[in-house]
């Protein structure tokens, strides 16, 4: 009890430039294992939710009512010059979470079953208290829990766990949409391919005399008519008198006939 009075004592009384190690804070074995939780900001206004965003990887945090802060909402007291500038409410470590605070700033802050005050971190020595900024600073572990009163807004901080990832999210996709892209895609390709298929330019015909009687379709042999009537008309003539199926009478007319031109 004596060495935390002159601890606090040796706080207040730091007139120099504030140079603390926050990697001291974090040289346990319990903050040295990899984590696997993500800080949850969860920001509400007279009980309606406002913003709640998680964060793997430490970063900087600022609220204010400046187009420039990360949490921007129309705070309280904003013509102060304190409220309206951007407060830094995290800070990032070299081993986690930092909780950027003034030790007049309302809140609780949950750990290891203990209920602190923002005062009493700073009492007891266990938040490095800056003189040049009067910030005050405090390691966020995980399994801490912080309720903050900021500028008419409360806010939760706390560490949740990371959800798994599972290869049967993958299936649960829903794949109509790629289907429905190709499918679209390839329509448009055919109705491309099929307008320039109608508007295409006549091709170049090659008149070359090599290549009509190469391509030119075989041609009939064609018959004189004539000769064609008489070689009919002798056969006729031949084979009735053979068979003495017509009398001689008739056999001078089938002559001429046979031997008279058309």
């Amino acid at each position: 009890m004596h060495e935390t009075t002159l601890q606090s004592q040796e706080l207040d009384t730091f007139d120099q430039s504030e140079l603390f190690d926050d990697e001291a804070w974090f040289a346990t074995p319990d903050l040295t294992e990899p984590s696997k939780s993500l800080l949850e900001v969860h920001v509400s206004w007279e009980g309606g939710l406002l913003d709640i965003c998680h964060y793997a990887t430490p970063r900087k945090l600022t609220f204010g009512s400046g187009t420039h802060t990360d949490f921007c909402y129309p705070l309280e007291d904003a013509s102060d010059t304190k409220q309206a500038i951007s407060f830094p409410l995290i800070q990032p470590g070299k081993g986690g979470f930092l909780l950027c605070f003034e030790p007049e700033m309302e809140g609780i802050v949950e750990q290891n079953g203990e209920r602190l005050t923002l005062l009493d971190l700073v009492n007891e020595g266990r938040a490095h208290f800056l003189t040049r900024s009067g910030l005050c600073y405090y390691p966020l572990l995980p399994g801490t829990q912080v309720q903050l009163h900021f500028g008419g807004l409360d806010i939760q901080l706390r560490f949740v766990p990371t959800a798994p990832f599972h290869m049967s999210v993958l299936r649960r996709l829903d794949t109509s949409a790629p289907i429905m892209s190709f499918a679209v895609i390839a329509h448009l390709l055919f109705a491309l391919l099929a307008i320039s298929a109608t508007h295409a330019p006549p091709s170049k015909q090659i008149t070359t005399d090599k290549h009509i009687k190469r391509n030119a379709p075989p041609l009939k042999k064609k018959h004189n008519t004539y000769t064609q009537i008489r070689s009919s008309k002798q056969d006729c003539l031949r084979l009735a008198l053979q068979n003495h199926e017509l009398p001689k009478r008739c056999l001078k007319k089938l002559r001429d006939l046979a031997n008279k031109k058309p």
